[in-house]
C-alpha cells in the first residue's frame, strides 16, 4: 500500500508540476502576444512617420526647385544687364573720345 501512494503521490507530482508548467506556457504566450501587439503598434506609427517626413521632404524639394529657378533667373538677368552696361559703355566711350 505504500508503494501505490508513493506511485499516487508521483503521479499527483507530476501531474501538478505539468499543470505548472502548462499554466506558465500559457502565461508566457500571453506576454508574448502583448509584446508583439506592441510592436505591431510601433511599427505602423513609425510607418506613419517615414510617410510624414517623406511627404515633408517632397514639398522641401518643391520649395528649392522654385527657389533654384529664381535665382537663376535673377542670375542671367544681372548678367546680362552687366552685359549690356559694359557694350554700352563701351560705345559710349568710343563715340565720346572720337
Amino acid at each position: 500500500m505504500s508503494e501505490e501512494r508513493n506511485s499516487m503521490d508521483l503521479k499527483e507530482y507530476t501531474l501538478t508540476q505539468l499543470s505548472n508548467d502548462v499554466s506558465a506556457l500559457k502565461k508566457s504566450d500571453a506576454e508574448q502576444n502583448e509584446k508583439i501587439k506592441q510592436l505591431e503598434l510601433n511599427d505602423k506609427l513609425q510607418d506613419r512617420d517615414i510617410n510624414f517626413l517623406q511627404n515633408s521632404l517632397n514639398e522641401i524639394n518643391e520649395n528649392t526647385k522654385w527657389l533654384r529657378r529664381m535665382f537663376t533667373k535673377t542670375l542671367v538677368t544681372g548678367i546680362i544687364g552687366v552685359f549690356f552696361t559694359v557694350i554700352g559703355g563701351l560705345i559710349l566711350w568710343y563715340f565720346t573720345t572720337k
